[in-house]
């Protein structure tokens, strides 16, 4: 059944995905910022899987090998396998209609997007709000620059 439809939605893409390409490219863009949150470059299949479940779309219940089979991968060890940015635009631009896709602004993509962001910051030690809390920290006269008393 999952191959049928496959084979189905390859056809249909086929016949016009260069009408579609950029809208679906620049909205799997986005998508991708907000799963790779370690910015490693590759996303896991199950990520994939739970994005496609929290967006509610049809695909977010499908085995992972079937990721993988739509495009055309090897499909013998899914629990091992990595889409890269590439991979995952394409497999967004197979597995979605443009009429699935919602707006660039729709509230779901947007707070993916946003927990996403806000992921990163957390992980990173020197992102911009911690050193403006480190800087305000140790500034305690307000003067805006530290002075040697300050620091020691």
């Amino acid at each position: 059944l999952v191959s049928f439809h496959l084979l189905c939605r390859v056809a249909l893409v086929m016949t016009d995905a260069s009408s579609r390409a950029s809208f679906s490219d620049t909205w799997a863009s986005k998508l991708y910022r907000a799963t790779d949150l370690d910015d490693s470059n590759a996303v896991e299949v199950d990520e994939i899987l739970l994005l496609g479940q929290a967006l509610g779309y049809y695909w977010g219940s499908w085995e992972p090998s079937a990721v993988l089979e739509l495009l055309g991968q090897d499909a013998s060890t899914p629990a091992l396998s990595t889409l890269s940015h590439e991979e995952f635009v394409r497999f967004i631009s197979l597995a979605c209609d443009e009429a699935e896709v919602p707006p660039e602004r729709d509230a779901k993509v947007e707070s993916l997007v946003e927990a996403g962001e806000r992921r990163r910051q957390l992980l990173d030690p020197f992102s911009e709000t911690r050193i403006e809390a480190a800087f305000d920290a140790i500034d305690l006269d307000d003067s805006g620059a530290i002075d040697m008393d300050e620091l020691l």
